[in-house]
């Protein structure tokens, strides 16, 4: 098997029938070299290191432009070390709250070091994710900010804002060789109609399709991929089309623990910008890790808040969004999830094991994160192209 085993966009059914979790841990394995895990005082010292770094190029902000710059790179800290920030922050508070009220202050740092645990990696919990004030964390990294990708890990100090081939809990490389090596991105998970994107909405279809050097005729390719865009697919059913943005993942490279096979990230790739956005986290499941579907997908749920439901798409398939009604490509899967009416900024989704009611794998994916990228991906275009639009259309 191809060690580097590509994640299609036929997510939900190629993962739970043909390739099982064994062999995707498989390829995991074959890949990737295991490191110790990070003590967390190392964690702590390389967060305090973003900071400095982040605090020192951006000492002389004077003007709203850089203030705003140096604002980013601070919650990019945030975003790559999650558990210490919060350790850190929630630390300050409570000594500069309690600082006359030693036994308030122990429980207080009690209460700090319990925080701390919830947003680290969790080996022993079949849930991965945490959320946090409107802030989403899967296995100890943020799933929320923009982060640039430099070519050398030598370019400057260390930033919130660079990610190289190691980031966090995780191993960049095929990010990283996807962006800078001519790597090949996947076109994988929630297709959306190029014209459910903001800057679009009041384009005609014939130039879009145009200026997009579609294939012109009566026999539309069923997958056609743009430079600009990603991949566009063609359903001859409903005649309507589906945009797949480019993407590719991290994995993660310490000590797993018995409850996963495998743990990966993806981002959402911008080449133009050379930065990348976070997208999904997917846990594979050992076949001993003996958790109901069902049961797990409940968990996520009441991890996420009240506002979220949880539905079954297609038997064995549960989905936990914001709302309960779904758009379904030709294969079953989600599309659509960018529409105004029906945006959930996060949505989570458990498959049950072939022949089972157990989970063979969840997913968690930060849709606002994917629907903002075609927002822009398309406003860009929009400009590049000089399409005509309707005056009632506004270009972001």
């Amino acid at each position: 098997m191809n060690n580097k085993i590509k994640f299609t966009k036929r997510l939900f059914t190629a993962l739970a029938l043909s390739w099982g979790t064994q062999q995707v841990a498989l390829a995991e394995k074959q890949q990737l070299k295991v490191q110790l895990p990070q003590k967390a005082s190392q964690e702590r010292e390389d967060y305090q290191e973003c900071l400095a770094a982040v605090i020192k190029k951006y000492k002389a902000a004077k003007t709203p432009k850089l203030e705003k710059k140096q604002k980013v790179a601070l919650a990019g800290c945030r975003d790559r070390y999650p558990a210490a920030s919060i350790l850190i922050e929630c630390k300050r508070q409570m000594t500069q709250g309690y600082k006359d009220q030693p036994d308030l202050l122990r429980s207080g740092l009690k209460e700090c070091s319990s925080e701390y645990k919830k947003y680290s990696y969790d080996a022993k919990s079949a849930v991965p994710i945490a959320v946090k004030e409107n802030h989403a964390y899967f296995a100890g990294v943020g799933m929320n900010e923009i982060t640039i990708m430099k070519e050398s890990e030598e370019d400057e100090v260390p930033s919130a804002q660079y990610m190289g081939e190691n980031f966090g809990n995780f191993s960049c490389g095929p990010l990283y060789g996807t962006m800078f090596e001519d790597g090949q991105p996947e076109y994988t998970l929630f297709g959306n109609d190029p014209f459910i994107y903001n800057p679009l909405r009041n384009v005609s279809k014939e130039a879009f399709f145009k200026a997009l050097n579609y294939p012109a005729g009566p026999k539309k390719p069923a997958s056609f991929i743009s430079k600009e865009f990603g991949e566009i697919t063609f359903d001859p059913k409903n005649g309507g089309h589906l945009n797949y943005l480019p993407s590719s993942y991290c994995f993660f490279n310490r000590k797993i623990g018995t409850v996963y096979e495998a743990l990966k990230v993806y981002y959402l790739l911008d080449r133009d910008s050379k930065s990348v956005i976070p997208y999904f986290g997917v846990g594979f499941y050992k076949d001993k890790t003996l958790i109901p579907s069902k049961q797990l997908a409940e968990e996520i749920r009441e991890k996420l808040g009240a506002d979220y439901k949880l539905t079954e798409l297609k038997p064995g398939v549960f989905i936990v969004a914001i709302h309960d009604k779904f758009e379904v490509d030709s294969e079953g899967d989600p599309k659509n999830l960018c529409q105004k009416n029906f945006l959930s900024p996060y949505v989570a989704i458990v498959v049950t094991r072939e022949a089972s009611n157990l989970a063979s794998y969840s997913l968690f994916a930060n849709t606002g994160n994917l629907c903002r990228f075609g927002d822009r991906v398309a406003s860009r275009f929009l400009k590049k192209k000089s399409l005509s639009h309707s005056p009632g259309n506004i270009v972001e």
